[in-house]
């Protein structure tokens, strides 16, 4: 059931950010990818997937994260959704 969550979850950020869904998972720093993706990772985390369960997907996707990386990430989505109403709106309609 949480595989199937992560995965809505991916498809709705992936089109809110037009980008494509193999690109959330490309180790880099750019925020036009990194702010995506720690969006999916907020949306997960509010609909109850556990933070290790996250990373384990992310992990399948091709990303090697810790689980202090998804945290972080976590943690960053919630400030760039607490400016950004886009973010915010993205994020409860999930």
């Amino acid at each position: 059931m949480n595989r199937i969550i992560f995965n809505d979850a991916l498809y709705q950020v992936a089109s809110a950010y037009g980008v494509p869904e193999s690109a959330l998972f490309i180790s880099t720093k750019r925020p036009s990818v990194t702010e995506p993706r720690q969006v999916l990772w907020m949306i997960c985390d509010t609909k109850g997937i556990r933070v290790s369960a996250i990373r384990d997907f992310t992990i399948e996707r091709g990303l090697p994260v810790h689980q202090s990386t998804v945290i972080r990430g976590i943690a960053r989505a919630r400030k760039i959704a607490d400016v950004d109403k886009r973010v915010n709106d993205l994020i409860l309609s999930a």
